[in-house]
């Protein structure tokens, strides 16, 4: 195991026993409060350090999320300085000012992720995340908000606290469901995330019940459960896959069935408060808020409708005319292929057939003076001509290398990498460097498509960038393979790139229909001026 995975495992293990301890262990007063409070700031440190361990993309959601964190447990060590040292009930208090900020502020750290994950707006995640509030936060006046105004000794500010914790809850929930529904690579740090947020919100809501009823008491259980949410949110923060949370959303991994699931569990809970206010007995207030919670509801889900009419209209647009679309990719790709074909032959006519049939007539000048006797003649004639034909050799290879290479056989992608970049750097001047980080060789599909990619790219920095530098990157990240080649040319307007597809230039066009092919995307990035990067991703196979 490397010694960063050691890291958050030990760490998770050493808190989750910490937690345990501090369920059983008899601790009382100033004693318990200190042990939990230690325990939250070695949590805020350690997602701290995780993020300058593992250098996520959005670090600066991550720093908002231990901000969130170390806010709740300054709440905390005020409400113990409350009641240790001033004897006075801690709330309300200003403990209940840090409680409530930590909740925005998480939510501000969660939103960070999901914007990382996926640029520009996202509609249909905004109606999701609305359903989803309006049916937590029909339940949360079912069970929590409304008995707080049936109890006419609060106060105003009393109220007005009571109700914002489970308000702070249902503002967490409908971000992290947006994070959870989303696309993307479910890995152990993004389980380990989720359960973190779902342990939080588990553990508000039973305080929440049990202080309607009385029935709170500090130190025991239920504070073990909000520390263990400490521990999985740190332990998050030190995992080496914590980057995959900000990730980008890979196209097709979208969980559609996940999001309905849970959007129909939504839409349920408004028939389901009614049924449980039915046997309570409704008031005025009921009545006007699951009226306007299930309007609400409606009218999102009517928006949701539209919105899925309008992709599906768009769908048939597309399958329409995908059909056409085929048969114009085959048509080009058998031009393509014939005008290689033509190009193969014109190279073996004018280099290696004009080439050997000098040597033909070299050889019959040797056999004329061998036939006459005049062997020293015949052997200084030999001499140029098997030095000839040992460029000729060479050279009918470079042609065949670059056809198949035989290093993508023999050494893989890496190794047929290296010799493109060689023979490209050879050849233009330029620098060409070459950086793999994979742990093991890949399908030979795989390797083929990330080869043409890497080579039909270094042939068009050749012919139009004026690059003086490339690097080609290859890595493997989250279950994917990625191959980015980067020059620091001319750049150009990939706007321009269907346009030069129709007018029959492949290129770029024709290496990303090549990778969809393989089941992977391809995309272009480029400025005029600042250089061009071509990057493929690929579903990672073994050999």
């Amino acid at each position: 195991m490397k010694p960063r995975g050691v890291v958050w495992a030990a760490y998770l293990a050493v808190a989750l026993a910490l937690a345990a301890i501090y369920v059983v262990l008899p601790l009382d007063g100033l004693a318990d409060g200190v042990y939990y409070d230690l325990f939250g700031l070695v949590a805020v440190a350690a997602i701290v350090a995780g993020v300058r361990l593992n250098r996520p993309r959005a670090a600066s959601a991550w720093y908002l999320i231990a901000l969130s964190q170390l806010l709740f447990v300054l709440g905390d060590i005020l409400w113990v300085a409350y009641d240790a040292f001033l004897h006075i009930d801690p709330w309300p208090s200003a403990a209940d000012a840090f409680y409530l900020a930590g909740y925005p502020v998480l939510a501000m750290g969660v939103l960070g992720l999901i914007r990382a994950r996926r640029k520009g707006r996202d509609r249909k995640a905004l109606i999701d995340a609305s359903i989803v509030a309006v049916g937590l936060g029909l339940l949360a006046w079912v069970f929590l908000v409304g008995p707080y105004f049936d109890d006419h000794s609060l106060s105003a500010v009393e109220l007005s606290i009571s109700v914002a914790y489970p308000l702070g809850d249902i503002l967490v929930m409908a971000v992290a469901i947006r994070l959870v529904t989303g696309g993307g690579f479910r890995t152990p740090a993004f389980r380990l995330f989720s359960f973190s947020l779902l342990v939080l919100l588990l553990a508000d809501v039973v305080y929440g019940v049990q202080q309607l009823s009385g029935a709170y008491q500090e130190g025991g259980l239920l504070d073990g459960t909000w520390l263990v949410s400490y521990a999985l949110l740190a332990a998050c923060a030190l995992h080496p896959a914590v980057g995959s949370l900000s990730a980008p959303e890979v196209p097709g991994t979208q969980p559609d069935r996940r999001r309905l699931a849970v959007l129909a569990g939504a839409a349920l809970l408004a028939p389901a408060g009614m049924l449980v206010q039915s046997r309570r007995g409704f008031d005025g207030a009921d009545i006007a808020v699951i009226a306007a919670s299930s309007a609400a509801l409606i009218l999102l889900v009517v928006a949701r409708l539209a919105g899925l009419v309008r992709e599906l209209d768009l769908l048939v647009v597309r399958l329409n005319g995908s059909q056409e679309e085929r048969e114009r990719l085959v048509h080009r790709t058998m031009r393509a292929s014939e005008e290689e074909r033509v190009r193969i032959a014109a190279e073996l006519h004018d280099g290696p057939l004009q080439r050997l049939a000098e040597l033909g007539f070299g050889l019959e000048r040797v056999r004329i003076r061998l036939d006459r006797g005049e062997a020293l003649p015949a052997q200084a004639l030999l001499e140029p001509l098997q030095d000839a034909l040992g460029e000729e050799v060479h050279s009918i290879r470079v042609m065949m290398s670059s056809l198949r290479p035989p290093a993508l056989d023999e050494q893989g992608l890496e190794g047929a990498l290296r010799d493109a970049a060689e023979s490209f750097a050879s050849r233009t001047g330029a620098t060409c460097r070459v950086r793999v980080d994979i742990p093991s060789r890949l399908d030979r599909e795989s390797e083929t498509v990330l080869y043409r990619v890497a080579q039909e790219a270094l042939r068009n920095v050749d012919k139009h960038a004026g690059a003086t530098d490339v690097s080609l990157d290859l890595r493997q990240r989250n279950g994917h393979v990625r191959l980015c080649v980067q020059d620091d040319g001319l750049g150009f307007d990939p706007l321009t790139l269907e346009s030069s597809f129709a007018d029959g230039h492949m290129g770029i066009v024709a290496m990303r229909e090549l990778v969809r092919m393989a089941g992977g995307t391809l995309r272009v990035e480029s400025r005029r001026g600042a250089g061009t990067a071509v990057i493929s991703t690929l579903p990672r196979g073994d050999s």
